[in-house]
């Protein structure tokens, strides 16, 4: 909506520069999240066996919905 808003108020210009903001302010926040998430795993074995079995069930269930 804030992008329809902000193109139609003030052009398309304005519209992409609204969309590319957006999308640079998600890509910052997901690295960040992935490098701290690593940190965390890099710390501890045991967080890290706990995700990764994690992935793998979410990996498994994903398979077999698909097959």
């Amino acid at each position: 909506m804030l992008v329809v808003k902000n193109g139609i108020r003030s052009g398309s210009p304005a519209g992409w520069t609204t969309t590319f903001g957006i999308l640079g302010g998600t890509l910052l926040h997901s690295v960040i999240s992935v490098l701290g998430l690593s940190m965390v795993m890099a710390q501890s074995a045991t967080l890290f066996q706990f995700i990764k079995m994690i992935l793998i069930g979410l990996g498994v269930r994903l398979a077999l919905e698909e097959g």
